[in-house]
């Protein structure tokens, strides 16, 4: 079973509120026995200010040479609204999008090697 960690960056980022952060570490923790070759997986959560809903802030994954060890910076964006402010996700469009890229990039992405690593044993 993989052990994941977590930080949330930035004292004025969202996810200190605790609509969110009382939510984070059971939800993150639900992934931690679904990864096959990860041991040890690292979660940054950063905040940005995107001017253009648009245009995403993308999010940077880097997995070791030998795939037992993965780091994600999780972006999360504010948006300027009309009236000035700055707007935040729902919390529940906060974590689908989170289950989302967990599920379908970062633990996809573990199987694959997963799957490569023993097809590559067996020749």
């Amino acid at each position: 079973m993989a052990k994941i960690e977590y930080e949330i960056i930035g004292v004025s980022n969202f996810l200190t509120d605790a609509e969110y952060s009382f939510h984070i570490f059971n939800f993150i923790k639900d992934f931690e026995d679904k990864f096959l070759l990860a041991e040890s997986i690292t979660i940054h959560f950063e905040e940005s200010i995107n001017q253009n809903p648009n245009k995403p802030v993308l999010n940077v994954l880097t997995v070791s040479d030998d795939g037992r060890s993965i780091k994600l910076v999780h972006k999360s964006s504010r948006f300027s609204q009309p009236k000035g402010g700055m707007s935040k996700p729902s919390v529940s469009d906060f974590f689908s999008g989170l289950k989302f890229f967990m599920e379908n990039t970062v633990i996809a992405g573990d199987h694959e090697r997963f799957e490569l690593l023993n097809n590559n044993q067996d020749e």
